[in-house]
């Protein structure tokens, strides 16, 4: 009990992964009004970054945290469009 415990915090604590310390993006932001997704929320230390911009469909975005699934890969997401309603968002696979 105590060591599948354990297991879970390590990988919650460790940076196998080697992610960034803020999200990072494939692509540069594109001009104010243009088609996209908005920037994520907050970056490691909790502070809200880039939630101002807007990043095209098809940019990257890494993630400032690993996967609980897969501790030895950076958390991403896709900017994509959702085709039944044309908004566009973040798809993050796990």
């Amino acid at each position: 009990m105590v060591l599948a415990a354990a297991i879970p915090l390590a990988a919650c604590d460790s940076n196998a992964c080697g992610h960034p310390s803020k999200a990072t993006y494939s692509n540069p932001p594109g001009p104010p009004g243009s088609v996209g997704c908005k920037g994520v929320a907050v970056d490691r230390g909790g502070n809200a970054a880039e939630v101002d911009e807007t990043f095209p469909l098809g940019t990257d975005v890494t993630l400032p945290y690993c996967l609980g699934a897969y501790p030895d890969e950076a958390a991403h997401c896709i900017c994509q469009a959702v085709p039944t309603n044309g908004v566009s968002g973040w798809g993050c696979p796990v």
